[in-house]
């Protein structure tokens, strides 16, 4: 078993590992064959630590290597203007209360992923 790195740029919000079912992997339809690690930008993507349980992070993508081969294109956060993302916020804020009943105020949030 090897370990795999991916690297993110979303808005998001880690609402936590309590979140995470484990029982989605025996499923049929689970929420993880749409949403887990989907790295088309603009779209809705799961990130959970399995390795060390640190987060679950419900987010749409605005940047992602999925692979971690290509890196990331330059990001600057000092250019968004406050209305930039406010659908994505939005998108995202919905998204959460509809699937796991909580209110959450995304944030932009960049990581390195490991699986």
């Amino acid at each position: 078993m090897g370990i795999k790195r991916s690297d993110w740029i979303l808005i998001g919000v880690n609402i936590g590992k309590e979140y995470h079912n484990d029982e989605w992997y025996e499923m049929d339809n689970s929420p993880l064959d749409k949403y887990d690690e989907n790295s088309t930008v603009g779209e809705i993507t799961y990130l959970y630590d399995g390795m060390g349980s640190k987060y679950f992070i419900v987010g749409e993508v605005i940047q992602a290597d999925p692979n971690g081969h290509k890196g990331l294109k330059l990001f600057e956060e000092n250019k968004i203007n406050d209305g930039d993302y406010f659908v994505s916020v939005e998108r995202v804020k919905l998204h959460i209360k509809e699937n796991f009943g909580i209110n959450t105020e995304p944030e932009l949030i960049a990581l390195t992923h490991w699986t």
